[in-house]
């Protein structure tokens, strides 16, 4: 699975602008699927109207984020992409 994870962020690198910063949006969604409870988190890179999402965390809960679980994936973004990619 992660190996999976690794391929798709090498693949969405070559989807997201080059030689400049970006813009991150942070997202959750939280459906029911059958008896099961879906709760993803999601940071994704901004391009034009679309949002690329490039790491997430699935959460065994559902309902609403406590901060930790934010900074979590913020965090796990920073370890893979740096934070001087960020836009200001």
């Amino acid at each position: 699975m992660r190996s999976a994870l690794r391929r798709y962020q090498n693949l969405s690198r070559s989807f997201l602008p080059s030689g400049e910063k970006w813009q991150i949006s942070m997202d959750r969604t939280n459906w029911k699927w059958g008896q099961i409870d879906i709760n993803i988190l999601m940071v994704s890179v901004v391009c034009g109207t679309v949002a690329i999402p490039v790491v997430w965390k699935f959460l065994p809960k559902k309902g609403n984020l406590n901060l930790e679980e934010r900074v979590e994936v913020v965090e796990k973004f920073i370890h893979i992409f740096g934070s001087s990619i960020i836009v200001d």
